[in-house]
C-alpha cells in the first residue's frame, strides 16, 4: 500500500517538462492530475512529508506560489532537512534561485 502510494510522487519527480529539465506548461489537466496525485499520496502517506515536498517544487515551477509556499513550509516545519533538499534542487536545475528564493 505504501509502494503504490509514492508511486505518483516518484512519476512527479522523473515527468519531462514538470521536473525534469526546463519547465513546459503543460496541458492543465495533466498539471492538475499530477497535483491531485500528489495530493492524494499525502493524504496516503500520512507523516511521510516527500508527497508534500514534491507537490509544492510542481507548484513553483508552475508558478502556484502561495499554494507552493503552504505546502513547503508544511513540509520543512517536520522535515527541515528537506529545505536543504531544494536548494540542492537548484544545482541540479529542477529549481531556478528565483523559485527557491520565493518558496
Amino acid at each position: 500500500m505504501l509502494r503504490r502510494a509514492f508511486e505518483p510522487v516518484y512519476a512527479t519527480m522523473f515527468a519531462p517538462g514538470l521536473m525534469v529539465g526546463p519547465f513546459h506548461e503543460p496541458a492543465p489537466s495533466d498539471l492538475a492530475r499530477a497535483a491531485a496525485a500528489l495530493a492524494d499520496a499525502s493524504a496516503e502517506i500520512g507523516d511521510n512529508r516527500e508527497a508534500r515536498f514534491w507537490h509544492a517544487i510542481l507548484l513553483a515551477r508552475s508558478g502556484a506560489w502561495t499554494e507552493a509556499r503552504t505546502l513547503f513550509d508544511a513540509a520543512t516545519r517536520v522535515v527541515p532537512a528537506l529545505s536543504q533538499l531544494a536548494d540542492k534542487l537548484v544545482s541540479a536545475r529542477i529549481l531556478s534561485q528565483a523559485q527557491r528564493d520565493a518558496l
